[in-house]
């Protein structure tokens, strides 16, 4: 393969890898609104007496929320397990080119240690369903108890 088709095949492989990026903030940004509006109604239900049957809808509810928690942890995994291996292609397509962009910024990003360390965005993300998980796991047992 010669040097102009490499470049072009980088640059579409680097579009699709954003687009990615996109899909996964869309995503997040779905489990957010959902989850936003079951706990605000959950919330709601919480502040005024229910007969029982009502009761178990604050219940659903919250058994809902934390299962959309957990899918919604799921899934940002799985983008990022996706993002790995896209950027291990970049990396090998860029070792055939004149500098190695990407490579070289995850070299200078982990030169930093401690405090200042670098953390995945992916990771950062991953704590917040299991944060509103928490909160959500006080709800179900305030429904119960």
């Amino acid at each position: 393969m010669d040097k102009a088709e490499l470049l072009e095949q980088y640059k579409l492989f680097l579009e699709l890898t954003d687009r990615g990026t996109n899909r996964r903030e869309r995503s997040s940004r779905f489990y957010l609104s959902t989850l936003s509006i079951l706990v605000t109604v959950s919330s709601g239900l919480h502040e005024i007496t229910l007969p029982n049957n009502q009761l178990d809808l604050r219940l659903l509810l919250s058994m809902l929320s934390l299962m959309l928690c957990a899918l919604w942890w799921f899934h940002i995994r799985s983008f990022r397990k996706l993002n790995q291996a896209k950027f291990k292609v970049i990396e090998e397509i860029e070792s055939q080119l004149a500098f190695p962009c990407y490579q070289r910024e995850w070299e200078l990003i982990q030169q930093e240690k401690g405090f200042k360390a670098y953390i995945g965005i992916s990771r950062i993300e991953q704590v917040v369903p299991v944060m509103l998980g928490v909160l959500l796991c006080f709800f179900l047992l305030r429904s119960i108890f």
